[in-house]
């Protein structure tokens, strides 16, 4: 949300019952329906007037679903959660106010100034009912906290006071106490209801149930510097601390964690689901995870995280690419990182690989050689240069107490084993070691061999001889190409993790005779193309760092677990090699922005509920031309003039976690869920007459579904001339025109019969004269006009065509001269949606679509029905991109119209998307046009190059101005067309 939010100064944040996240700071009131702004009705002025743009101290809701906004100087306003309009109702005049809760009851609290004021509102009206105030010995500094029995507490200039249901008065510290030289400025209850203090001189206190004058316990959080404590909010059995000079975490043992240097807290929210930080300079959010982070922000570290080894007291050698630091786990925060200095080479940083030999660590740098590091406390010493093996080590790897054996970036394979006080270093020798690139791990398969990797090959190396005894083939897969890490399981299967292709797995203990192991891949979507850096098996579950988080797969049943840097990993992009499984059972991975360490059996997915709600939904016979109707409803009514039907959703999930996901479908009209991000919308456009239900689910980052989800009845009324009423009285006048005929033939016509017919026959011959001089008169003014109209016409013709017959190979038919009239007819849409905004002139391609579809339909009229999905884009391009574009689009509407639904009359829908993903590093956004149908589809025959079509080539053409693509996806039935089209960053408005 900080995006979306800026840097400003927020002061409190509310998750409302449906779902809406409410922002105040001092710069006004902002409501979010996921990552979308909300918007007032059209014509509404109410984001005009205060609290809209007022300075808001603080936001609360009661039990009847109304959200209350308190303002520092324009009063206190309510608001009903149930209205879409959000009209604010002035419950109160004041100035000055500084805190808002709601207590037992309803009834609202307010610190205004040195009084304290209990406000009585009716919950249905919101008008004030009853005032009471209460003046105060000094100013009240702090919220208000209410314990189980209802009693509430808030902090005051010199001291603490309470008020008991009663409505008794309690000064329980006063200044002279631990309260001397301090002045409260937050208060707050933990697990046990005992009240939490946070005070000015940077301490926090606890009090115990009966308020004992004596502290229960005492914190000092900012040891090192003088700060303010602004919120304090207990977070499992631990609190979040926010001060004037960072954010801390405050574990139950009492060790202090930096969680975020350099910020104001000016107050700390928990909605269940996540902790909302309000700062100075904007809003930030955690959540409560089994991870810890290591980093630069955090530490005195470097970020880029590139080896660990341990050493036998339990410190932790990290190697990065700033140098080799030791990390104390059990030292306390402050004083857990020492950084090691290598002598006669103070460039000695850029630590690749490590490992353990005996009671020492040799590590490798980058471009010096390698060093061995004694004891954690020690310098550590070159023991060898880089021109003593050549290539850089990729990897080191400990096979026995005093015996390592690593590999190069060349592909050269190596030992190192201690002799007394010396460590020697071989190259292992062998015809058939040819690894033909790095060496990207080595793992002991048994007692006497080694399974070693390249990013090619995988080879089993006998310890007794050091030679090449055995292979495995790797999967033939065009994903898993590059061997990054190994691993071998207790029952002797072994995993291989690819760059780009995910983890594959044996499929029986290994056998050194058989070089052909067959390989099942492991990996669900997203892992499958990730590229898997570390593998560590612990119990009956593995698991993978990788380039899109840390995965936890159950061997057994192939059960897996992703997290991601919104489950508080340092990021989702892990680094190769960078893992560790330390003696105490915590796991250690590696990435770029630090590295995590945490204990496997504790980390569980947070139990999120997510919930998807339908904000907006509208009707109307044109896209520009839509009428809002009501999501509150369990129904919505379209009339048979009614084309257009569009939903907005959302969930109450406002972070990009890529785990987290929403899919909807309409029930009688949808036959499968449709995917879609988050906050998104979906459009339906001529739905047939029927009863119909939409629905929307959203999916929680642990991969479940949510149950029941939001959901919208829809009535599609028929034409008014096929209603019941209709038809019952087609039957009347039908009857009562069989009678009067009857009656008519058998009185007047026989009689008449002869003298009409003479009489006819002569009037008819005069008119026939009479229209024939007409319309040889007509014809001569025709004929005139379009001579005229043809010969500009038919100059714009001529170059379309022209255009054309290089595609061609004879000839162009007069039904190709109408296809160049429908393109005209197409370029004419694209000129009706063109508009004029900052100088430029931009196209509407969404608006285009539906124009162009409806030529495109109406010229085709044969009793063929076909329902169109119209899901372009409404982001405005530039029109020099726009009109190919628009060619593009109109070329794969045409060909699905003319050909996917040939003797087909009912049931046929054409969906027809364009989206746009910026590439900020090749500063380009990339255009994607996707047509399909359910139509017959492209014969099998013909692939999309030999498709040799007049509109085949022009999107061809456009495709190879652009250097882009064209797709088609056999493996579903209809046509599915994919163009992507690479335009410039300055294409889009």
């Amino acid at each position: 949300m900080a995006d979306l939010i800026g840097e400003k100064a927020v002061r409190s944040v509310h998750a409302d019952s449906e779902g809406r996240l409410w922002v105040g700071s001092q710069t006004g009131l902002e409501i979010f329906e996921g990552r979308r702004r909300w918007q007032p009705n059209r014509g509404s002025k109410v984001t005009s007037e205060a609290p809209w743009n007022a300075d808001i101290v603080a936001i609360a809701s009661d039990k009847s679903k109304n959200v209350f906004v308190l303002t520092a100087n324009s009063g206190l306003f309510g608001f009903d959660v149930n209205d879409e309009n959000l009209q604010p109702i002035e419950i109160a005049l004041m100035d000055g106010a500084s805190a808002l809760a709601v207590g037992e009851g309803g009834k609202l609290w307010v610190a205004h100034g040195a009084s304290v004021q209990i406000l009585w509102v009716n919950q249905e009206t919101r008008h004030l009912v009853r005032r009471q105030r209460f003046r105060m010995q000094g100013k009240v500094t702090t919220g208000f906290s209410f314990d189980r029995k209802g009693r509430v507490c808030f902090g005051r200039v010199g001291a603490i006071q309470c008020r008991d249901e009663s409505g008794s008065w309690e000064i329980v510290v006063e200044k002279g106490k631990w309260l001397h030289q301090s002045t409260p400025l937050s208060v707050s209850r933990d697990r046990d209801d005992r009240l939490v203090i946070g005070l000015s001189s940077g301490a926090i206190v606890v009090l115990d149930a009966t308020y004992s004058t004596s502290p229960a316990n005492t914190w000092k959080i900012c040891s090192n510097q003088p700060c303010r404590i602004t919120a304090v909010q207990p977070v499992g059995t631990g609190f979040i601390v926010g001060s004037d000079s960072g954010l801390y975490l405050l574990e139950p043992s009492g060790q202090i964690q930096l969680l975020a240097p350099e910020i104001h807290v000016t107050a700390v929210d928990i909605d269940g689901k996540d902790v909302w930080i309000s700062t100075y300079s904007g809003l930030h959010a955690y959540g409560a995870s089994g991870f810890q982070t290591f980093n630069a922000d955090t530490h005195d570290v470097n970020s880029e995280v590139l080896t660990f080894s341990e050493f036998p007291n339990g410190a932790v050698l990290v190697g990065t690419y700033g140098g080799a630091y030791i990390f104390h786990p059990h030292v306390l925060e402050g004083h857990r990182f020492v950084k090691l200095s290598v002598k006669g080479s103070p460039s000695f940083s850029k630590i690749m690989t490590s490992a353990r030999l005996g009671q020492k660590i040799v590590a490798a740098e980058r471009n010096y050689g390698l060093a061995v590091f004694s004891a954690p406390t020690s310098k550590a010493q070159i023991i060898y240069q880089q021109k003593d093996f050549g290539a850089p080590f990729t990897v080191l790897s400990s096979v026995s107490k005093n015996k390592i054996y690593g590999g190069t970036a060349s592909g050269d394979l190596f030992t190192l084993a201690t002799n007394g006080d010396h460590i020697e270093l071989d190259r292992v020798s062998d015809a058939n070691i040819d690894f033909e690139s790095p060496i990207t791990s080595i793992t002991p398969l048994s007692d006497d061999k080694l399974l070693v990797t390249s990013e090619r090959k995988a080879l089993i190396l006998c310890l007794a001889a050091n030679f090449i005894c055995g292979g495995i083939q790797p999967p033939a897969s065009s994903a898993a190409t590059r061997i990054l890490s190994s691993a071998i399981m207790r029952d002797g299967t072994i995993l291989l993790g690819f760059q780009n292709g995910g983890v594959w797995i044996s499929d029986r203990n290994y056998d050194p005779t058989n070089e052909k192991i067959h390989f099942s891949s492991l990996s669900k979507p997203t892992l499958s193309e990730s590229s898997v850096y570390a593998i560590v098996e612990i119990g009956p579950t593995v698991w993978l760092s990788t380039s899109t988080g840390i995965y936890e797969l159950h061997l057994a049943s192939e059960a897996l677990r992703r997290f991601t840097k919104y489950d508080g990993l340092q990021g989702n992009d892990f680094n190769f090699g960078a893992s560790l499984l330390h003696s105490s059972g915590y796991l250690y991975f590696g990435g770029s922005n630090g590295f995590n360490r945490f204990m496997p059996e504790e980390v569980q997915h947070k139990s999120l509920k997510i919930q998807s709600f339908i904000s907006r939904v509208e009707i109307g016979p044109e896209r520009h031309h839509l009428t809002r109707r009501s999501a509150k409803k369990s129904s919505v009514f379209l009339r048979s003039t009614d084309k257009y039907l569009n939903f907005q959703f959302f969930t109450d999930h406002y972070f990009e976690n890529p785990a987290a996901a929403v899919r909807y479908k309409l029930s009688g009209f949808d036959t499968k869920w449709v995917f879609s991000k988050p906050n998104s919308e979906a459009t339906y456009t001529s739905l047939p007459p029927g009863n119909y239900r939409f629905e929307v689910q959203a999916k929680s980052p642990d991969g479940s579904w949510e149950k029941g989800g939001a959901s919208l009845n829809v009535d599609v009324a028929g034409p008014a001339w096929r209603s019941a009423p209709a038809l019952g009285l087609y039957v009347l006048l039908l009857a009562a025109l069989t009678i009067v005929s009857r009656h008519y033939y058998a009185t007047i016509v026989v009689s008449h019969r002869a003298n009409q017919l003479a009489r006819e026959m002569t009037a008819t011959a005069e008119q026939a004269m009479e229209d024939m001089q007409e319309e040889v008169e007509t014809q001569s003014r025709l004929l005139e006009n379009i001579t005229k109209t043809n010969v500009a016409t038919l100059s714009w013709i001529s170059e379309v065509v022209e255009q054309q017959a290089e595609s061609l190979p004879d000839v162009l038919s007069s039904e190709m001269a109408k296809v160049s009239l429908e393109r005209i007819e197409a370029f004419m849409c694209l000129e009706h949606t063109l508009r004029y905004r900052d100088d430029r002139v931009l196209a509407d391609l969404r608006s285009f679509t539906d124009e162009c579809s409806s030529m495109l339909l109406a010229r085709r009229r044969r009793g063929t029905t076909v329902t169109l999905i119209n899901e372009v884009s409404d982001t405005l391009v530039d029109a020099e991109h726009g009109a190919r574009l628009a060619t593009v689009v109109y070329e794969l509407l045409a060909n699905a119209l003319d050909h996917a639904f040939v003797g087909r009359d009912h049931g046929n829908f054409l969906r027809l998307a364009f989206e746009l993903e910026p590439d900020p590093a090749a500063k380009v956004i990339t255009a994607i046009v996707i047509a399909e149908d359910n139509g017959i589809g492209l014969p099998a025959e013909v692939s999309l190059e030999e498709y040799e079509t007049s509109g085949f080539s022009l999107i061809r053409a456009v495709t190879r101005h652009y250097g882009g693509r064209l797709e088609h996806n056999t493996e579903r039935g209809g046509t599915s067309l994919r163009v992507e089209l690479p335009l410039p960053e300055d294409a889009v408005a």
